[in-house]
């Protein structure tokens, strides 16, 4: 009687071992779609385990062509996760990149050896800057992001901005390379503060980028520009100490 018992119980042991490993992607995508309501999956397909959606919209944003790969040994401590790539590493793509996405039983959203580099135009219709265009290449490099449903825990990580180039009403203008320093704010947010740059602008300050997408862009120039850029920034800032302070404050795309 026993040998049947066990006979039966490996037999359903063996389908749910094949059932898990066969299940598909659509199982995976309908539980985190279940959980997060500003998340949605496009034209899903694969398996659990190594699944790929033609498309991933986050809070209004789209990210192509996301393939993930679900680390089995992650699960037996009641973790989910594993490796996240956008953009199927097409360079056409206008973003693209991979990391390491994990989330807890307490819902604990872990990122870790983060990289992607999206076209300048995308963080300019993110940030919806009126009359500002941004041209070049920017690169998110994130060594740690700890996060919850209210505010960033944790957070070390860089945005370069190269060959970077400002559109204004008045003119385009080369400006150079940046590099910013990304950490967690007080407000529950995320704070990025421009630690170099290599450019005429000499560009000081930083931008501050809260939960519901509101945003605060507080720096300086130099003066003596250009005179179309000198004007620009001489419009939209106010001139003390031999430099031009300016704020911008908005929201980024829903």
């Amino acid at each position: 009687m026993s040998r049947r018992w066990l006979t039966g119980a490996l037999i359903a042991l063996a389908f749910i071992v094949i059932f898990v490993a066969l299940a598909p992607a659509s199982l995976f995508t309908d539980l985190v779609t279940s959980r997060r309501a500003d998340v949605r999956f496009l034209d899903v397909s694969g398996s659990i385990w190594r699944g790929q959606a033609r498309e991933l919209e986050f809070r209004g944003t789209v990210f192509p062509e996301v393939q993930w790969q679900l680390s089995p040994l992650l699960l037996l401590s009641g973790t989910l996760g594993g490796a996240l790539q956008v953009g199927g590493g097409d360079a056409a793509h206008e973003i693209r990149g991979q990391a390491r996405v994990s989330v807890d039983r307490e819902e604990i959203i872990r990122v870790d050896d983060a990289r992607f580099v999206a076209d300048a135009g995308f963080v300019s219709r993110l940030l919806r800057m009126p009359g500002i265009y941004l041209i070049g290449e920017t690169e998110l490099v994130v060594d740690e992001l700890e996060m919850n449903e209210q505010r960033i825990l944790a957070l070390d990580g860089q945005v370069f901005w190269r060959d970077a180039v400002l559109t204004t009403p008045y003119s385009q203008v080369a400006l150079g390379e940046f590099a910013l320093q990304l950490a967690p704010s007080e407000a529950q947010g995320l704070v990025a503060e421009v630690t170099e740059n290599r450019g005429m602008l000499d560009l000081r300050g930083n931008i501050a980028l809260e939960q519901d997408r509101r945003y605060a862009i507080d720096g300086s120039v130099t003066t003596g520009l250009p005179p179309d850029i000198d004007a620009f920034f001489r419009n939209i800032g106010e001139r003390r100490d031999g430099r031009y302070h300016f704020v911008f404050k908005g929201q980024s795309r829903q």
